[in-house]
């Protein structure tokens, strides 16, 4: 039997706190669309997202530089409505 729903935090996983990439993202909603299922998108620390140290810090960027600095959701990668976002 195949899954009909892939639950997840993609920010801020529990025990580690890592974060996927937006890469890992759209292989996840590639496979979703192989085998169809649906994702059930939870983002309850979306807004904790820390930066490395080695990067430039938030307020250092421009507003472009800022939006674009910011991990893409499943919700906002998803082109067949495949993802459900809590």
């Amino acid at each position: 039997k195949k899954p009909k729903l892939l639950y997840t935090i993609p920010t801020g996983q529990n025990p580690l706190g890592v974060a996927q990439t937006v890469e890992h993202k759209k292989q996840v909603l590639q496979l979703a669309d192989e085998h169809d299922f649906i994702i059930l998108e939870d983002e309850p620390y979306a807004y904790l997202n820390f930066q490395k140290h080695t990067e430039t810090p938030v307020f250092d960027l421009t507003p472009e530089q800022f939006i674009n600095s910011l991990h893409g959701s499943y919700n906002s990668l998803d082109k067949t409505g495949r993802v459900l976002r809590t």
